[in-house]
């Protein structure tokens, strides 16, 4: 199984009453409609006490919702190369072959199956996937999507002939060539690589100052 974390979610439907964003309109100088508030009163105080009592972010009559991050397995058919097509500079394009391989899906079916499992044993609440959370789902890839952080491309790597930068994030081949990117991550985890990118440079500053 690929690295993977799942999220507690709790949400309303957009065309429902939302008690939190009502509170939430004091920010803004702006007050919340009172005799909603009132009649929403055990919501707030439901809230209060898992935040009070377990520490718990909880939302009375919101949907509650399971997001599943998985990392993806690392393969040499996901690359990045040099096209044959020109910028408007006249320099080469960027070539991104990016595939995905069944084994992220095969982990988000133990991921769901392991938590359905966690919830009946603890007896927190019934767990139900979408039905398109099957194994047997040919169309699977359809059913995931992307987020926010690109990561590799310049792999780092211990011997040349397995990527693109050594342990020093310098570009195997070259005395002066460094890369200090979310790009020469060996694997993409599942989880914001900005602090991990910070040390990784601050690791290389180090280095170079060295007396």
């Amino acid at each position: 199984m690929l690295n993977a974390s799942a999220s507690l979610m709790f949400s309303y439907p957009e065309e429902a009453f939302d008690p939190y964003q009502e509170i939430l309109s004091l920010r803004n100088r702006r007050m919340p409609d009172l005799l909603k508030v009132i009649t929403h009163a055990d919501t707030y105080a439901l809230a209060a006490r898992g935040y009070l009592m377990d520490r718990f972010v909880y939302k009375h009559r919101a949907e509650a919702m399971m997001i599943m991050m998985l990392e993806q397995e690392p393969l040499r058919s996901s690359r990045i190369s040099v096209s044959d097509q020109p910028d408007r500079f006249g320099l080469p394009k960027a070539s991104i072959h990016w595939e995905i391989s069944r084994k992220t899906w095969a982990s988000m079916i133990t991921l769901s199956d392991r938590l359905g499992a966690e919830f009946k044993r603890l007896d927190l609440a019934e767990y139900t996937p979408h039905e398109h959370i099957r194994a047997d789902n040919d169309r699977w890839i359809d059913h995931l999507s992307d987020v926010n952080h690109h990561m590799g491309g310049t792999r780092m790597s211990a011997i040349a002939s397995e990527g693109v930068v050594d342990t020093d994030l310098r570009v195997w081949g070259y005395q002066n060539l460094y890369v200090m990117s979310a790009s020469v991550f060996p694997t993409g985890s599942h989880s914001n690589p900005t602090l991990t990118l910070l040390a990784l440079c601050q690791k290389w500053l180090k280095e170079q100052v060295r007396p």
